[in-house]
C-alpha cells in the first residue's frame, strides 16, 4: 500500500474504491484507492496519475485480503475479478422492482447457510423468485448459459437484473438480481439480502487456477460478513456441502423421486455377446 496526493482535477472522483494508475519508479502501474488519509501534505507525495472509473465497493477489500489468506493468493488477483472488465466512468440509477412473495426463506443469516435438496428437473429460477421479497439477491450458475437462461427468464417476470459480467455498472448502481457464473461471487450488490448459489456441487465454481478458490465457500463468508442470508442448491449434495450447511431443506420425496429419471438395469454377463451391445431388453 502507498499514499498519494489527489491533484484538484480529480476531487470527486478519486473516491474510495476506484481503480487508478499510479507512478511508481518509472513505470505508470494500476491500482485501486482502498481509502482516504486526511490530513497528509499533498506536496510530499507523488499525485495520481489517471483516474480510470468506478471499482470494487470498499467492503470487497477485506474480502480479498480474507481470500488472499484462504487460498494463498494476494489481494489484487481477488479484486481484479471484482472489478469491471472495461474503464466504467459513470453509473446508471439504482433499478429496484419490489416483488413480493409468501415463500422465502425467512431464517437469519445468523443460522449459516441453508442448503436446498431439490430434485434435478427442479425450475432453478423458481429458486430466485421465492426470494425476492428479501432484497437485493447475488445469483450464481454453473454456466453461462445457464446465466442467460436465468437473465431472460427473470427478465420476463419483471424483475430488474444485471448479467454478469458485461452489466457490471448496472449491478454497482443496484438491481434487484446480479446473476454470473462463478466469477460473480465479486459482482457489486449495494444492500445484499441474500446469495443463492444452483448447483452448488458443480465442478464450475472451483478454480483450477491458483489461487484455486471456489465460489461456494466464499459466497457463504461474504454474506456472513453482509448478514445475508446463503441459500445453496443441490439435487446430489456433496458431503462437503453437507458440513458446511447449518440446515438442510428438503421437498417432499414423492416430488424428489419424480425428478429423477427411472433407470433400468439389464446384466448381459450371460447373455451371447454376438448379440450386440443392445439385446431385446
Amino acid at each position: 500500500m502507498f499514499d498519494y496526493a489527489v491533484p484538484r482535477r480529480f476531487e470527486g472522483i478519486a473516491r474510495p474504491g476506484a481503480i487508478v494508475r499510479v507512478p511508481l519508479g518509472p513505470r505508470r502501474v494500476g491500482g485501486w484507492i482502498i481509502g482516504e488519509t486526511p490530513g497528509l501534505a499533498n506536496n510530499e507525495l507523488k499525485p495520481l496519475a489517471k483516474v480510470s472509473g468506478w471499482g470494487p465497493p470498499v467492503e470487497m477489500f477485506d474480502l480479498a485480503r480474507w481470500a488472499a489468506w484462504r487460498w494463498a493468493g494476494k489481494p489484487a488477483q481477488f479484486l481484479r475479478m471484482a472489478s469491471p472488465i472495461t474503464a466504467v466512468r459513470d453509473l446508471p440509477g439504482p433499478a429496484y422492482v419490489a416483488i413480493a412473495t409468501d415463500s422465502a426463506v425467512t431464517d437469519s443469516a445468523d443460522t449459516g447457510p441453508i442448503l436446498y435438496r431439490i430434485e434435478p428437473t427442479a425450475t432453478r429460477s423458481n429458486v430466485v423468485l421465492e426470494q425476492l421479497a428479501r432484497g437485493p439477491m447475488l445469483a450464481l450458475v454453473p454456466s453461462a448459459r445457464d446465466a442467460a437462461a436465468l437473465h431472460a427468464t427473470l427478465k420476463r417476470a419483471g424483475v430488474r437484473t444485471a448479467l454478469m459480467p458485461d452489466e457490471w455498472a448496472a449491478a454497482r448502481a443496484g438491481v434487484d438480481v446480479v446473476i454470473g457464473t462463478r466469477r460473480a461471487a465479486w459482482a457489486p450488490v449495494p444492500g445484499l439480502r441474500t446469495i443463492v448459489v444452483i448447483d452448488a456441487h458443480d465442478e464450475a465454481y472451483q478454480s483450477e487456477r491458483s489461487p484455486t478458490w471456489d465460489a461456494v465457500t466464499l459466497c457463504i463468508e461474504r454474506s456472513r460478513r453482509a448478514g445475508a442470508l446463503c441459500l445453496v442448491t443441490s439435487a446430489c449434495p456433496s458431503v462437503e456441502l453437507l458440513s458446511l450447511a447449518k440446515s438442510v431443506r428438503l421437498v417432499d420425496r414423492s416430488t424428489e423421486r419424480a425428478g429423477w429419471p427411472a433407470l433400468d438395469i439389464v446384466d448381459l454377463r450371460e447373455t451371447d455377446p454376438r448379440q450386440g451391445l443392445l439385446s431385446d431388453r
